[in-house]
């Protein structure tokens, strides 16, 4: 109702999605994050946009769109990786942010297994390289198993998709 008086308690500015696109000063993706109205995984791109003056560019908003990963991770759900085998997609920090196994949630956020907090030096060193956009494959073990695992990047952005197969 064009009448009805704006929500005063949602202060855009404060929001992630567009300090980091004014900070970023272009395309910026939000962390991951679970959506309170649709109660799914989530993310948010942003684009700050200007106006030129005299004076140079001056800040006329922050343009986005949020989007649910629910197709992502029906993927990852549905992907068989012959028997023993996973995947799982991780962000530019190497959180584990898709993957087939349930989320621990605290205080309604997300805590992410992170690849670089791993006790195995081959799985940190995994995290590093994902980080880094390479792709790659190598062993490790954990939890008394040995694994095999291939890396490599995602386009658009700064992910990588893993898969693991126990040897």
């Amino acid at each position: 109702d064009p009448q009805k008086p704006m929500n005063t308690s949602f202060q855009i500015k404060e929001r992630d999605w567009y300090k980091g696109a004014v900070q970023a000063d272009g395309l910026y993706w939000s962390d991951v994050f679970i959506d309170q109205s649709a109660n799914r995984i989530s993310i948010t791109c942003s684009k700050p946009f200007y106006e030129e003056n005299a004076s140079g560019k001056v800040l006329k908003g922050v343009a986005s769109s949020g989007a649910t990963l629910e197709v992502l991770q029906n993927i990852i759900n549905d992907a068989g990786v012959g028997e023993t085998g996973y995947s799982f997609i991780v962000d530019q920090n190497s959180n584990v942010i898709i993957t087939s196994k349930e989320f621990q949630i605290v205080d309604g956020e997300i805590v992410y297994d992170n690849l670089l907090e791993s006790e195995s030096p081959e799985v940190q060193n995994m995290g590093k390289q994902i980080q880094n956009g390479e792709s790659g494959f190598c062993e490790f073990s954990m939890d008394g198993k040995d694994y095999f695992a291939a890396y490599r990047p995602m386009e658009v952005v700064q992910w990588g998709l893993v898969t693991i197969v126990e040897k």
